[in-house]
């Protein structure tokens, strides 16, 4: 899934990397909660 999102965000900011993106699920009461932090350079394409 890391793949997938990279090439996503890649087409719309240059240079993230796949140690860029990280992804964490965790479950919360009755919640799965599935969190993203991706880590962006300072310019876009």
């Amino acid at each position: 899934m890391k793949r997938e999102i990279l090439e996503v965000v890649n087409k719309y900011v240059n240079g993230v990397q796949i140690d860029d993106v990280n992804i964490n699920h965790r479950s919360e009461d009755s919640l799965d909660v599935l969190e993203m932090n991706i880590s962006l350079p300072e310019h876009k394409k």
